[in-house]
């Protein structure tokens, strides 16, 4: 079993705004999770929780 980062960033404004860019940049691909509580990146081991 792979561990997995997890992370929690705000559900909307601009901190979340600027954590999503972070992750792009860092280029991280997570589903659009702003409808959802978590999200898994596709391609890194990591955790998303809104």
């Amino acid at each position: 079993m792979q561990k997995k980062l997890k992370i929690a960033i705000q559900k909307s404004g601009r901190l979340s705004d600027n954590s999503l860019k972070l992750l792009k940049e860092c280029a991280i691909d997570i589903d659009n999770g702003l409808n959802k509580l978590k999200t898994e990146a596709s391609n890194f081991p990591i955790e998303v929780f809104f």
